[in-house]
């Protein structure tokens, strides 16, 4: 999913055409949740502008 997000960020070029096409296509994006009792774990979400851009800026990402 992740090179997926790439590839349409590299095609749309802008993060928001990125975003709504991901919301159209009913796509959950990977978020790690923090505090609480499921600190530390994976959890799949509907995507949001904030959870896109720390994906995008992320260079732990750089090579997905």
């Amino acid at each position: 999913r992740l090179n997926y997000i790439f590839r349409l960020f590299k095609r749309h070029k802008v993060a928001r055409r990125v975003l709504r096409q991901l919301v159209d296509e009913k796509l959950k994006i990977p978020v790690k949740m923090w505090g609480g009792a499921h600190h530390g774990q994976l959890k799949w979400k509907e995507p949001d502008f904030a959870d896109l851009m720390r994906i995008l800026h992320n260079p732990t990402y750089a090579g997905a």
